[in-house]
């Protein structure tokens, strides 16, 4: 499978793919076809300063508290 294991390491993040999506601008959808084919490195480290961003974000933190009941 194409990108795996790059899926793992955002599964590993917690982000989800529609908060990656959104905040790079595109639809869930789209960014859900970009991975049947391996991402270039450039695809990737985008994708990474997201996620890197999300998890920093104190709003991102404070909503996954409330899910988890913490």
């Amino acid at each position: 499978m194409a990108n795996e294991k790059f899926r793992k390491e955002i599964k590993q993040s917690g982000v989800k793919m529609w908060q990656i999506a959104d905040k790079i601008g595109i639809s869930e959808m789209t960014l859900s076809r970009k991975f049947r084919y391996e991402l270039i490195s450039k695809e990737k480290d985008e994708i990474r300063r997201v996620i890197a961003g999300i998890v920093t974000d104190p709003l991102y933190q404070a909503n996954k508290s409330i899910i988890k009941g913490v």
